[in-house]
């Protein structure tokens, strides 16, 4: 609770103070959209073992900061700038994912040892898989130097990662026993601070594209795993530190 507090103050002085800036720079107000295309920042959790399996201890990895697996064809979200002058921005990005499985019970089949065409045939149940993931980054943006048609920029952001994921089993075995008998979930929250370096090129008066990378980034993750009613939680954490790492290509536009 206290690394959330302590974050939650310090993103509310960040903005405040870059706003208060911002205001007293000039009047221009500009907003601007964009899709992003690159690695962004998921914390995707593995929800534990029905009970009886022993339960991870393994702690959540910022996929984002990697060194494998970047794909420039991997749309990770939207921007949204407001520009309160020529030169300062108020930026906000992000992106979500909502899956819902529902279950469905097994059913038990009666086999023939005479015939097999005369044998039911058994189904298996349907695990519900219920998983929730976003991530959110909020900050400010100075641009160096702004020609008609290059503007190189630099920027602080505050992103922010959430995921939470359940399952239930309700196969019921062939001795009567249950698989589970409630929901099994896990819960990963993420945050951190992170130095952008970037630049737009305007292809027309409103159409542009863009390129960013991370020179410094850091995320603080932490997940907490329930294996099952009753018991007793589990939980993990990491620091993660990247150097140049999350290349990001936009396309948007101004309005």
């Amino acid at each position: 609770m206290k690394y959330k507090l302590l974050y939650l103050f310090t993103l509310c002085m960040f903005l405040g103070t870059c706003t208060i800036y911002a205001q007293n720079e000039g009047k221009a107000k500009k907003f601007t959209g964009a899709i992003l295309f690159g690695n962004g920042i998921y914390l995707e959790p593995a929800v534990p073992s029905s009970p009886g399996a022993e339960v991870s201890g393994a702690a959540p990895v910022a996929s984002g900061i990697s060194s494998s697996d970047n794909r420039l064809n991997n749309m990770i979200g939207a921007e949204f700038r407001y520009f309160v002058t020529n030169k300062i921005a108020l930026k906000l990005n992000g992106s979500g994912i909502i899956r819902s499985t529902p279950a469905a019970d097994n059913v038990p089949g009666i086999p023939s040892e005479l015939n097999s065409a005369a044998s039911i045939p058994s189904y298996a149940a349907t695990v519900r898989n219920n998983s929730f993931t976003f991530n959110v980054s909020v900050g400010a943006e100075y641009h160096i130097a702004t020609t008609a048609k290059l503007s190189p920029y630099v920027s602080v952001m505050l992103p922010f990662s959430y995921g939470r994921s359940s399952q239930y089993d309700p196969t019921v075995k062939e001795d009567g026993t249950i698989v589970d008998v409630g929901n099994r979930h896990i819960e990963t929250i993420g945050f951190g601070g992170q130095l952008v370096c970037g630049a737009d090129y305007n292809l027309t008066e409103i159409l542009f594209i863009g390129v960013e990378i991370k020179p410094v980034s850091y995320l603080y993750a932490y997940n907490t795993k329930y294996p099952g009613p009753g018991l007793e939680s589990r939980s993990a954490q990491t620091n993660t530190f990247g150097f140049f790492t999350q290349p990001v290509f936009k396309i948007g536009v101004r309005f």
